[in-house]
């Protein structure tokens, strides 16, 4: 099935000129129809209503794909902030995997340019605010 090539828009369809109804027309405007429905019907029905009323896949595709992405999206951006300040080294946890972790939250926001980043300031000091601290607080890097 093409539909694929419609929702991602490197299938534009034919021309206006190419609309004498030939096959090749009603081929691509079935493939059109069955890819929307692909789309809506694969989607909850409150994810539904943001692309409500819209017909071409592409769009509806382009509208929840920048309604829903993690950290595209405010609610996503927060959450991922939520999740970066929750982050705490586990018992059996190595320190290259902890800081990993800090830094691909700190990655995930700045690839959106939003202004609430995790700067290297914050990161470094809340991956050592969070570091446990005594004689028996070794760990591997």
């Amino acid at each position: 099935m093409r539909a694929y090539a419609i929702v991602t828009g490197d299938d534009p369809g034919p021309q206006p000129l190419d609309f004498d109804r030939d096959d090749n027309y009603d081929d691509w405007k079935a493939k059109k129809a069955k890819a929307a429905s692909i789309i809506r019907l694969s989607c909850s029905p409150k994810v539904q209503c943001i692309a409500k009323g819209i017909r071409n896949p592409h769009k509806m595709w382009t509208i929840l794909e920048t309604s829903l992405d993690t950290a595209g999206s405010y609610i996503g951006r927060q959450d991922i902030l939520r999740q970066f300040r929750a982050c705490q080294p586990k018992e059996d946890e190595q320190l290259k995997a902890y800081f990993t972790k800090l830094s691909n939250y700190h990655i995930q926001l700045h690839r959106q340019k939003c202004k609430s980043t995790i700067g290297c300031a914050t990161r470094t000091r809340a991956a050592h605010s969070k570091l446990p601290v005594g004689p028996c607080a070794t760990r591997s890097l």
